[in-house]
């Protein structure tokens, strides 16, 4: 198959979450034979070893004309069997992409990566209210409803001229059918793909490696929550144990500033952005993130498969989908979370019963796993377009 990957940003394996996502998908389907090209339209910085065959468009607002006409231009000279939408998640350049796709007889599949009211979490303004539980359902029906209204980068529409709209988990459907399409039946579920590979490890073999480490990994931004993971370090730390905070971002000084503030810095250390948080993966016996909101982090399913055992809160939904609280690893409520932090740093034999629980579990997600899935609705959506064709 021939197939065509549209993603607002340029893709790289060292970029971020979604970015890292398509440069897997990128590598097992061209090694299942598929040909895949990209069109995105804006740059990152620090782009390394970027995927081949990726082309950008000319203008930096997505849903432009100039955008609209060169992907037309570009499905009608590749002729290519399906295009899929990493953008459907983040409306600008999604409906010039489905347009595009649509006027010229492309059929689309639609990727939904992140929690389906991220808007209203992310908005500086309104992020104080969703914050109060009592006001999430209206704010929510006021998304729903701005997600229908006609526009250009209105989500509705995108689900309405897909042929499949995936999402990283079923606990995402009702949130769907909720903000942007009740009626809709092509949902699928499919989980973000494992971006480190442990290999062969057990966590017997894991085990020795292990020290008492607290880690975190991810962007440090408002999002993440991190000024409430220090605070929740300075109620749950013992001695001989250390938190580790790996990554970069626009908050990184005032968390510094903080732990300075609650007189743990001796326990804390900012390891900034890696590449490749794979040895601190091993070594780190739990892992902890407070985030406000996620879809599916990658960072949440990358430390289960090197034995590191998540501590993470509730509050977003694929959270007790990826966590069964006390069998691989701990689920709380924002207001528990250094309690339960607290408690299991003082039961090391229940750190390695979940560890090894949450290592088998990882499996699930491991590349085949997930390849063998796109694989087969790829074909499932390719397939039906012959038998349309043929009648």
């Amino acid at each position: 198959m021939k197939i065509l990957f549209f993603n607002p940003y340029i893709t790289c394996p060292t970029g971020g979450g979604v970015e890292r996502v398509i440069s897997k998908m990128h590598r097992f389907l061209t090694g299942s034979g598929h040909l895949i090209f990209t069109a995105y339209y804006r740059n990152t910085e620090n782009v390394c070893d970027p995927i081949p065959d990726q082309m950008r468009l000319p203008e930096e607002t997505g849903d432009s004309d100039a955008n609209r006409h060169a992907l037309t231009r570009l499905i009608e000279k590749e002729n290519f069997d399906l295009a899929i939408n990493f953008g459907a998640m983040y409306g600008t350049g999604s409906r010039a992409f489905v347009e595009a796709a649509a006027q010229t007889g492309l059929r689309v599949i639609s990727v939904y990566h992140n929690t389906l009211d991220w808007v209203l979490w992310d908005h500086p303004r309104v992020r104080p209210l969703m914050m109060r539980k009592l006001l999430r359902t209206p704010l929510r029906m006021l998304l729903g409803l701005a997600q229908k209204l006609p526009g250009r980068h209105n989500a509705h529409y995108t689900s309405r001229h897909s042929e499949a709209c995936v999402l990283l988990g079923e606990c995402y459907f009702r949130q769907f059918r909720r903000l942007i399409d009740r009626k809709t039946k092509r949902l699928r579920a499919i989980h973000n793909p494992l971006s480190l590979d442990p290999g062969a490890d057990s966590f017997e073999r894991l085990k020795d490696r292990k020290e008492n480490v607290v880690l975190f990994v991810g962007r440090l931004t408002a999002q993440k929550n991190i000024h409430a993971l220090l605070r929740a370090w300075k109620e749950a730390c013992r001695e001989g144990w250390r938190l580790e905070i790996v990554g970069d971002g626009p908050e990184k000084e005032s968390l510094m500033s903080l732990a300075e503030n609650l007189g743990i810095s001796d326990s804390v250390s900012f390891e900034g952005h890696r590449n490749n948080p794979e040895d601190y993966y091993r070594r780190a016996r739990v892992f902890a993130m407070t985030s406000i909101f996620e879809g599916y982090p990658m960072t949440l399913i990358e430390c289960q498969a090197f034995g590191c055992v998540p501590v993470i809160t509730d509050s977003y939904p694929a959270a007790s989908e990826i966590v069964d609280d006390g069998r691989n690893g701990r689920l709380s409520g924002p207001e528990k979370f250094s309690g339960t932090l607290r408690e299991l740093l003082a039961d090391g034999n229940a750190i390695d019963r979940m560890a090894r629980e949450a290592m088998g579990e990882s499996r699930k997600y491991s590349v085949p796993e997930i390849a063998a899935k796109w694989n087969g609705l790829i074909h499932e959506i390719c397939s039906s377009d012959d038998n349309r064709r043929q009648e």
